[in-house]
């Protein structure tokens, strides 16, 4: 199953079969997708004791992390890092993002001013604000090719609806030879954070310290294979946001010079800005699936469900349904604030839902908002193309969900007092 399809099958399904949950078979599964609301209350938080979360790809590409593992391998790497997570600075963050904009948006001029909008531009700028904020490190100080990273998740992102122990087959067999080697070279670059430069930081010291405490059990922790996961979520659903705000900017331009004026009054609060960011996360959530499996029988609104049934929790299922706003396929401001809860804003879904809620949102939020508010009083984000929401777009799933070649925008710099 390549899980780009996946991408564009919620979409079709979100608008052929709003509200259903629907039951197929893939390389052996029974998989379910899943939209409708009391079904995604029951796996993700009724009884989500039964519906532990399925990352079977990354765990088998990508090591065991705080990502894929559940039950007590995850508590305690959860433990390690979330107080980081919980109590990141604020100003810091606001600092580093509007930097990283800034010295990002000449390439983001240049290559839009002949092309698409290139993720790599926006991976490297997010990544950039991540270990500046969580780690105090300047990731080009490190010396890694940032590129190595990006090359692994697209190679690992290939086998995200795999089973485990299912990459069979000599395309599939030549695929992983690629991956694997593309793993070693990312896990020998990031030994550079054992080095003293970089050691004496206080979150790869802690790591370090569960390294060394986890020597002799089975659940090994490794430094670099936890930096792979936590630098690559860390950057991926922030620069994959941002992609897909700037293609709300530029196809709703009244919007996006009232999101400036706002900017500019540099509000406190940019209520503005949050219901927009919430209608992005909404309409195109970085990752659009929370994927669980059971482990004993349950029922769901289309039928019994069986042990080893794997759940795909459709967001764009759940976030485009009438029951929730008259047009849900349009960008709508006024809406989104007067819904009743976050979590119908696209705020909570977009980063999960009930335990296994994204540890780092609240830092993301403030990274995304103040990268949009800088990009703004910066620039002009104007289309290539006409493209209405109704319209269906190609997805690609790249570690999260892009769009296929990049997005048809082209940035400008704004004229002075433009």
């Amino acid at each position: 199953m390549d899980p780009s399809d996946i991408c564009n099958e919620l979409y079709r399904l979100a608008r052929t079969r709003p509200g259903e949950t629907l039951l197929d078979h893939h390389s052996g599964r029974r998989i379910w997708v899943v939209q409708n609301p009391q079904d995604a209350h029951l796996i993700l938080k009724a009884n989500a004791g039964n519906w532990p979360k399925h990352m079977a790809w990354m765990r088998q590409t990508l090591g065991p992390s705080r990502m894929s593992e559940n039950h007590d391998a995850w508590t305690s790497r959860r433990q390690l890092t979330q107080p980081h997570l919980n109590h990141y600075d604020v100003d810091k963050t606001v600092d580093a993002s509007r930097r990283a904009l800034r010295e990002a948006l000449p390439q983001l001029i240049g290559q839009t001013a002949i092309g698409t909008l290139p993720d790599h531009l926006l991976r490297t700028m997010t990544l950039q604000v991540l270990t500046e904020v969580l780690f105090d490190i300047d990731f080009r100080q490190t010396g890694i090719d940032p590129q190595h990273l990006f090359r692994l998740l697209e190679l690992s992102a290939q086998y995200a609806f795999v089973p485990a122990g299912g990459l069979t087959g000599d395309t599939r067999r030549q695929h992983l030879s690629l991956l694997n080697a593309a793993k070693a070279q990312l896990m020998q670059d990031l030994r550079v954070f054992r080095s003293a430069e970089f050691a004496c930081k206080p979150v790869i010291q802690e790591m370090l310290a569960a390294e060394a405490s986890a020597r002799d059990q089975t659940d090994r922790f490794i430094l670099e294979q936890e930096l792979i996961t936590l630098l690559a979520t860390g950057s991926e659903t922030s620069a994959s946001t941002f992609g897909w705000a700037c293609h709300l900017l530029a196809q709703h331009l009244d919007a996006q010079d009232q999101l400036r004026d706002e900017a500019r009054r540099a509000e406190a609060v940019p209520t503005l800005m949050d219901d927009f960011l919430g209608e992005t996360m909404r309409l195109f959530p970085a990752n659009p699936i929370l994927a669980r499996y059971a482990l004993t029988d349950d029922r769901l609104s289309a039928g019994p469900v069986l042990p080893g049934d794997v759940a795909l929790v459709s967001l764009v299922g759940l976030q485009t349904q009438e029951s929730s706003r008259k047009h849900p396929w349009q960008l709508d401001l006024p809406a989104s604030r007067d819904l009743p809860g976050r979590a119908e804003r696209g705020f909570g879904t977009a980063f999960g839902i009930g335990e296994r809620v994204c540890g780092g949102r609240l830092f993301a939020i403030t990274e995304m908002r103040t990268l949009l508010q800088e990009l703004l009083l910066q620039a002009r984000v104007l289309p290539t193309a006409n493209e209405p929401l109704e319209q269906p777009l190609d997805m690609q799933w790249c570690s999260l969900m892009v769009r296929l070649g990049g997005h048809r925008v082209h940035i400008q710099p704004l004229r002075p007092h433009s």
